[in-house]
């Protein structure tokens, strides 16, 4: 008999620190999104510019997130984050590119064009227990973030992403008209010489996306592409904005998109989402003429239309 009193003092007791355990999960699952949230409004709070994008992380002590991004050129950027203490995180931002040899942190064990090099902050502002870091970005293209714990202990933070100003607004002359095989190319873009490292609007044998069989069925196989990829931001959404976006890019003769840039946007976290989900695309089929593959600059426009 008391062999079964035992077994179900053990059975409730198992019970109860189960209970207990699942309990504590929750609470801790809780405890971290609050923490983030609050995090989060804080640096919000701080910050100048406008919301684009925000990254958690949970870095283990000594270790280092990393993260990519599209940025637009001539466009002033803030990244913020948040520290308990002075120096938990070490934050640099890098630019894929040619690395020049005058670099600080050149290698020369390494392909040169394939490295990429520390960005500068153009201003760096200290708050208490919030870092911000503002950077001019000069170049449409893929930037990293890196951000490293020097603690021995796990960090939980947020690294904010804002806008704050376009340096150089849009000029007229940096909008490339939409072109057709009936209209004239443009002529400033043409040279004599290899026809490979020449751009093109209109070319024999134009770009093709996900197998289709001329530009306008490309157009429309990308179009479904952009509609599943992309992600409507929320601040975009609580201030109800639409609109379309004007996004120009290059084919290159490899059928990569290169140099994609806004000529026609409605609000930076748009602008930037349309960006980030051009640079995000399939390979193409690059265009042909005279049989060899070349650049061809193509102009599309994404809608973003709330519900």
């Amino acid at each position: 008999m008391k062999k079964i009193y035992f077994i179900i003092l053990v059975l409730f007791f198992g019970i109860q620190l189960k209970s207990h355990s699942q309990q504590e999960v929750l609470l801790n699952s809780y405890s971290q999104q609050y923490y983030q949230e609050d995090v989060l409004d804080k640096l919000g709070t701080a910050s100048k510019g406008t919301y684009l994008k925000d990254f958690e992380m949970d870095i283990n002590p000594g270790e280092t997130a990393r993260y990519s991004m599209v940025l637009s050129k001539n466009t002033k950027y803030e990244f913020s984050y948040y520290e308990h203490e002075t120096d938990q995180l070490q934050f640099n931002f890098y630019k894929d590119g040619e690395q020049k040899k005058e670099s600080s942190n050149y290698d020369e064990s390494l392909d040169s064009e394939k490295q990429s090099y520390d960005m500068n902050p153009h201003k760096i502002i200290k708050l208490k227990n919030i870092t911000q870091h503002e950077y001019i970005i000069s170049e449409t293209g893929i930037y990293h973030m890196f951000v490293k714990n020097n603690t021995f202990i796990s960090i939980k933070t947020v690294v904010l992403l804002s806008f704050l100003e376009r340096t150089i607004p849009i000029k007229e002359e940096e909008i490339t008209p939409i072109t057709t095989k009936n209209e004239t190319l443009d002529k400033t873009k043409h040279q004599q010489g290899d026809p490979k490292e020449q751009y093109f609007f209109v070319v024999e044998e134009m770009p093709s996306f996900n197998g289709a069989k001329n530009i306008e069925k490309s157009k429309s196989e990308f179009l479904k592409f952009i509609k599943k990829e992309i992600k409507y931001p929320q601040e975009a959404i609580d201030k109800k904005i639409e609109g379309k976006v004007l996004v120009q890019f290059v084919i290159d003769k490899e059928g990569y998109i290169k140099e994609a840039k806004i000529v026609q946007g409605i609000h930076p976290a748009l602008d930037q989402e349309a960006l980030s989900v051009v640079y995000s695309s399939p390979r193409w089929q690059p265009g042909k003429q005279r049989g060899l593959a070349v650049k061809v600059v193509l102009t599309f426009p994404i809608e973003f239309k709330l519900p």
